[in-house]
């Protein structure tokens, strides 16, 4: 039998603002299945509907995106690339752009109007991978992925959408990593966002919601 539970968190920020932080049990096979089946549970379903506002994580380095398949047409055409078969695994484009319409859809959001509500945190993360940039993470998520991109700003008013790069842990670790500094500093001091407007790595990891929450 499953069982549908959350993380309680009372906090009270800067500005003494006391918040009811309710996570909810999550994993990404729950977003895999509601992609493969185009099916939603009812426990997703009444927050969707309930939310004044959702967080969307996307691992950059681990999405397939194909090229153009007219681009890839023309090059073959004049024996630049090969012929090989092209994979049945979805583009990332077109996968993450039929997941936000099918959270739209069963939220009971049209796309006529821009959209004020809910609010849209973008969270790119293990942003460690993608390298050094000062850049904002909105042009990382236009360069690897035009199309989410595209479908965000077309759909959502700019006041309400917010693109950070998140790197939780600070680094790349596996289970054989020996990571002396890591270890001795404690996981709680190693993550960082990089802010919508680029720059250098902030400490602060609770940005991105204190924005979402509309007290940032």
């Amino acid at each position: 039998m499953e069982v549908w539970e959350e993380v309680y968190l009372p906090l009270v920020d800067a500005r003494d603002h006391a918040i009811e932080l309710r996570w909810p049990d999550y994993g990404g096979e729950q977003l895999n299945e509601l992609f493969d089946q185009r099916s939603v549970r009812e426990e997703w379903r009444s927050r969707l509907a309930k939310a004044d506002g959702w967080v969307l994580l996307i691992r950059l380095n681990a999405e397939t995106p194909y090229p153009d398949a007219l681009e890839e047409l023309l090059l073959r055409t004049e024996g630049h690339v090969g012929g090989a078969e092209r994979s049945v695994k979805w583009d990332a484009n077109a996968r993450w752009v039929e997941i936000l319409q099918i959270l739209l859809h069963v939220a009971g959001l049209g796309t006529v109007t821009r959209l004020q509500r809910p609010r849209l945190a973008v969270l790119l993360s293990c942003y460690d991978e993608l390298g050094e940039s000062l850049a904002p993470p909105r042009e990382r998520l236009a360069k690897t992925l035009p199309l989410v991109s595209a479908f965000i700003e077309s759909n959502w008013e700019s006041s309400a959408v917010s693109i950070w790069g998140l790197s939780a842990l600070g680094r790349a670790l596996d289970r054989d990593s020996t990571d002396d500094t890591f270890i001795d500093e404690g996981p709680e001091n190693q993550g960082w966002v990089v802010t919508p407007e680029g720059g250098p790595p902030d400490a602060d990891l609770s940005k991105p919601l204190a924005w979402l929450l509309g007290v940032l």
